[in-house]
């Protein structure tokens, strides 16, 4: 996560030079740095804006899962996803776990 840490930055310069209707998308995106600027939502404004910028579904992306068991059997085949995992070993807890899959 630190080298992605460092390269947000420049990421952020490339897909801000889209225009048209993608370029509004990731200007929209952008726009939550404004109220919270934090490395987490510097990190999830990243990844949306690349997503957008690839001409992807977030939807189509990105995948939440309840536990490991259920992420195991939803990846076979899977091209790339982003999976989110939620940690259900212990109780009330807020965790989460994300894994890039690539074919």
């Amino acid at each position: 996560m630190a080298k992605l840490d460092h390269r947000i930055p420049k990421l952020m310069d490339v897909v801000s030079s889209r225009g048209e209707a993608t370029g509004v998308r990731i200007r929209q995106i952008k726009d939550m740095l404004l109220k919270h600027n934090t490395i987490e939502v510097r990190r999830e404004v990243a990844f949306h804006c690349l997503v957008v910028n690839v001409g992807e579904k977030e939807e189509d992306l990105f995948k939440e899962f309840g536990d490991t068991e259920e992420f195991e059997a939803g990846i076979d085949g899977q091209v790339m996803e982003i999976a989110i995992i939620s940690d259900q070993s212990t109780p009330g807890s807020d965790h989460k776990t994300a894994t890039i899959v690539a074919e």
